[in-house]
């Protein structure tokens, strides 16, 4: 699919250059070494151009041959193909092909359309945040349950009042006493809930680490160029290139480690490496290499790239945070641990270069199993890896993480695709039932009531016990993107990927047949409508 729109664009661009340049069809087809004719037909993308053509046509236009078909003209084209797909907003007469001549013809056209969509999406996005909070918040419940009390206090002693004549005076002053006290500890509590909704108030939203890690990496779109560049340097001066393999990354981190003055300690006998002290590391025989190599190079970036990772973090301390974030104390435990997220970052980065994991990926089509495979890395850093792809041709991956009981271990999200705020997401999603069998990657295409469709892929994975005696923890990870990449994946070819109707949560979910709820939808609870 990538390159059949990208074919679109090339006709309109070759145009475009063409007249800037003051040729003719003629003038510009001798020096291609092409024909008149064959030309036109190029720049009205009757015919494809590619391989040498491509290169002859980019040197007779003196452009880099890249700019006849970049990567930020396929995003904006992708952009517009996503909102054509939605059904809010999209239409079954628009494709891909339409979306690839408005960029070639009227690019700031489509750069304003693609912006448009954008911010709809991300108002939609936090319409569906607002809702899963109004069924999770517990400041929210709380509040509710309180004002829920005081009103039965208040309507219960009002009908005593109303309904018993000739009451005794002490009698009447006490329930005018419970009067009183019931609608203050109301007032209270329905501002107490007043607050938790005015952004001002930041202090009063409940934000575990979880929240502050998801929040600061969509900012960044999941991406942090910066330490990408630190980390590409890095690499350089230890000499560890694009094609090292897991041997020769080992021998240069574990020189730089103690070229610093420190020790590594290889006669442990646990399954897990640790850090012992402060200048020691424990990188026992017994746990696999690829453990033992990850363990190394985040506590090796956690020093080198010390620097780097706090520069990265100052822009999410108080006071000169984001304004639409809650405040950050330095100290805290929540800037301790996305302080310990930047530095997995890092070390992702540098277990799995950019380039050529991107190249990789997209040749083997975002195979979750193989690329860690490759790599020698486990699933977790191969799925933290893919939502960070930004560029050819790779689609914007949303992620979640969870464990055997549901419990939410990691998310990264996306404008694209909305993902539970709290708890681990319906449960006929296949990251629930990539617990059961073989670790192999499930394919999944998710209906959601509003139209939407999303193409996943779950994989559940075992990480290394403490000891040989401890069971190893399970995870199960689930890469989300919107169904019109599915072509990415598997080809055009899709129809052996199952498809389920389903949901967000349940408390989000309108589907009242479905066999699987376990909770009304808060609208309805609200409403009393189903």
């Amino acid at each position: 699919m990538v390159s059949a729109v990208r074919q679109r664009l090339i006709g309109p661009r070759v145009r475009a250059r063409r007249t800037a340049l003051e040729l003719t069809q003629a003038a510009l087809a001798e020096r291609a070494g092409i024909s008149t004719s064959y030309l036109n037909l190029i720049e009205n993308n009757k015919r494809p151009v590619a391989g040498r053509l491509q290169i002859a046509l980019a040197e007779a236009l003196d452009i880099d041959i890249s700019a006849l078909s970049g990567a930020a003209e396929q995003q904006l084209t992708d952009a517009l193909s996503l909102a054509a797909a939605d059904p809010a907003l999209g239409s079954a007469a628009l494709t891909p092909a339409d979306a690839a001549e408005l960029v070639g013809h009227y690019p700031e056209w489509a750069r304003l359309t693609a912006r448009a969509v954008a911010a709809y999406r991300e108002q939609a996005s936090q319409t569906v945040a607002l809702t899963d909070r109004l069924a999770h918040d517990p400041v929210i419940a709380n509040a509710v349950h309180q004002m829920l009390t005081n009103i039965a206090a208040v309507r219960s002693t009002a009908e005593i009042l109303t309904s018993v004549q000739d009451l005794p005076p002490e009698q009447l002053q006490r329930f005018h006493a419970i009067i009183e006290e019931q609608s203050s500890a109301l007032t209270d509590a329905s501002g107490t809930l007043a607050a938790v909704f005015d952004p001002t108030n930041t202090h009063l939203r409940p934000v575990t680490s979880l929240d502050v890690i998801e929040d600061a990496f969509a900012r960044r779109q999941n991406r942090l160029p910066a330490l990408e560049d630190a980390v590409t340097h890095l690499r350089a001066r230890l000499h560890i290139d694009a094609e090292a393999t897991g041997a020769i990354i080992d021998q240069a981190l574990a020189g730089h480690w103690k070229s610093l003055g420190l020790k590594i300690d290889s006669t442990g006998t646990a399954m897990v490496p640790s850090q012992p002290s402060p200048s020691t590391l424990s990188l026992p025989r017994a746990a696999p290499a690829a453990t033992n190599r990850a363990f190394l190079a985040l506590k090796l970036l956690e020093r080198v790239l010390a620097n780097q990772v706090e520069t990265e973090l100052s822009g999410e301390l108080t006071p000169d945070g984001p304004s639409d974030a809650p405040p950050l104390a330095i100290g805290s435990p929540a800037a301790t641990d996305l302080r310990a997220a930047f530095v997995q970052y890092a070390a992702d980065a540098l277990l799995m270069p950019y380039g050529a994991f991107l190249a990789d990926a997209v040749a083997w089509r975002f195979d979750i199993a193989m690329l860690a495979a490759s790599y020698d890395v486990d699933v977790a850093a191969a799925a933290r890896r893919l939502t960070t792809l930004q560029h050819g041709g790779a689609p914007a991956f949303a992620m979640l993480a969870v464990n055997p009981s549901g419990a939410r271990l990691d998310r990264r999200r996306t404008t694209d695709v909305a993902m539970p705020r709290f708890g681990a997401g319906c449960a006929l999603w296949a990251i629930h039932s990539a617990f059961n069998g073989t670790e192999r990657a499930r394919e999944q295409i998710i209906e959601m009531p509003t139209g939407e469709r999303l193409w996943t892929i779950a994989i559940a994975m075992s990480a290394p016990g403490k000891s040989a005696d401890a069971a190893p923890p399970r995870r199960a990870y689930m890469l989300a993107t919107p169904a019109i990449h599915a072509g990415t994946f598997s080809g055009e070819d899709t129809g052996h990927v199952p498809s389920v109707a389903a949901g967000i949560t349940c408390e989000l979910c309108p589907r009242g047949d479905c066999a699987y709820r376990a909770a009304a939808p808060i609208l309805a609870e609200i409403t009393g409508k189903a």
